[in-house]
């Protein structure tokens, strides 16, 4: 079984637990599982108090067992929260920036994410990577 098949059977099947087979049974991630369910907002407060439980404590037979009970009947859509992709820049960009401004990494790239939106910006940081002897190295 997939995940998805978990969650609707969490949501609208709520089959006893030993009605699958052990492979089926296997398939079963609680991390997963909590990940999803968290991602309703009606159901964020149960699945944040229960999930300490649900890693390495309880089985996962008692994870399914317990949101068959808690998690109300019928389906329902709710969209995937992705983690903020952070772009990548080139190393000797950044440290020029690093030691032009005399701040750390996160700073540099923050400073590279305001520079690279204008004209002006980008001839600023050219200046400043030819400054610290990497001419040769384009942005």
């Amino acid at each position: 079984m997939t995940l998805f098949d978990w969650l609707n059977e969490i949501r609208v099947g709520k089959r006893d637990w030993n009605s699958f087979s052990n492979e089926a049974q296997k398939t079963f991630q609680p991390y997963m599982i909590n990940r999803f369910l968290s991602m309703d907002k009606d159901l964020i407060h149960i699945v944040n108090y229960f999930q300490q439980y649900t890693v390495g404590v309880v089985t996962s037979e008692q994870v399914y067992k317990f949101y068959c009970v808690a998690v109300p009947q019928g389906r329902k859509f709710f969209k995937y929260i992705k983690s903020a992709q952070t772009k990548q820049y080139k190393e000797k960009v950044v440290d020029s920036l690093k030691n032009y401004y005399e701040v750390s990494t996160t700073d540099a790239q923050e400073y590279i994410n305001i520079l690279s939106k204008t004209a002006e910006g980008e001839k600023q940081m050219q200046h400043i990577v030819r400054m610290y002897g990497n001419a040769t190295n384009k942005l």
